[in-house]
């Protein structure tokens, strides 16, 4: 086992459930494992895998077992609960100064992590930064994804969009020594992170680098969809605005329209979101 002063100093979060796939997930470890700075994984096994996968985490465990961690529930527990489990793991292992995301379906460039360190020993006022993506899915075209860096604008534009693509995310550990994911809001635990971090005074950013590559399967659009999803994210919305006194009639009147067209059909929630996306590219890149 290695001494404590041999750990690296970034742990990442990887959670897992049934509907992840061999290929990708192998993809995704790789990635971390050829990172140019060192980090131990924590990879969250949320319910059930697939017998391959399962059989493919049991080889990781062997072979690295000073660096990959599992974190085992069972039964299926939802994403906020087993990221939690997994930092909770994590912390009791080592104090890392960093603690990164990742999904099992996407993957990283070699110096993600390198880059997202220089950036928050150089921005000591920053507590988590993200990073611009690149969306694919098999044979359709890239596409580069931007975010606003500028805290401040990050701030103004929250209910316009989450301000940071999770699995892109690098956090100083302190903060997530005060914050947890709350599982009340389901597949909207990242946004409700970013608003206790946000209206806690905190201050977090992007490096306008496509660091992170994420697949956008038709799947992503049904996940996102759907009255419990977007009536969690419009709490966040309407709480933000709350607690941030906002008195701008028409930030409210966005906050259901935007609820409102989360119900459409899956057909349309793909328009709609390639459509929003490309003037939020357009805005964004004024940074």
């Amino acid at each position: 086992m290695l001494q404590k002063n041999q750990r690296p100093d970034i742990a990442v979060l990887l959670p897992l459930y049934y509907g992840n796939v061999l290929n990708e997930v192998r993809l995704s470890v790789r990635s971390l494992l050829r990172q140019s700075v060192s980090c131990d994984i924590f990879i969250g096994i949320d319910g059930p895998l697939t017998p391959e996968l399962y059989d493919y985490l049991c080889y990781l465990d062997v072979k690295y077992p000073t660096k990959i961690f599992l974190v085992s529930s069972q039964s299926n527990i939802g994403l906020a609960n087993i990221l939690n489990q997994c930092l909770d793991k994590a912390l009791s292992i080592h104090c890392y100064k960093f603690l990164a995301r990742m999904d099992g379906d996407d993957f990283c460039v070699k110096d993600r992590f390198k880059i997202q360190i220089d950036y928050l020993a150089s921005n000591s006022n920053i507590v988590a930064v993200g990073s611009n993506i690149v969306t694919f899915y098999k044979k359709t075209k890239k596409r580069q994804i931007s975010y606003v860096s500028d805290y401040d604008k990050i701030k103004n534009k929250f209910i316009y969009q989450s301000p940071i693509a999770h699995p892109s995310v690098m956090f100083r550990s302190s903060v997530l020594k005060r914050f947890r994911y709350n599982p009340t809001y389901w597949l909207n635990e990242d946004y409700k992170l970013w608003s206790d971090i946000l209206l806690s005074g905190y201050n977090i950013s992007n490096i306008p680098l496509p660091l992170l590559y994420f697949r956008f399967s038709p799947a992503t659009y049904s996940r996102r969809s759907g009255f419990k999803v977007s009536f969690s994210e419009l709490k966040i919305r309407l709480h933000y605005l709350f607690s941030s006194k906002s008195l701008n009639p028409l930030h409210y009147l966005l906050c259901f329209l935007f609820f409102l067209s989360k119900l459409s059909p899956n057909f349309l929630l793909s328009l709609q979101y390639s459509v929003y996306r490309y003037f939020l590219n357009f805005f964004n890149s004024g940074k």
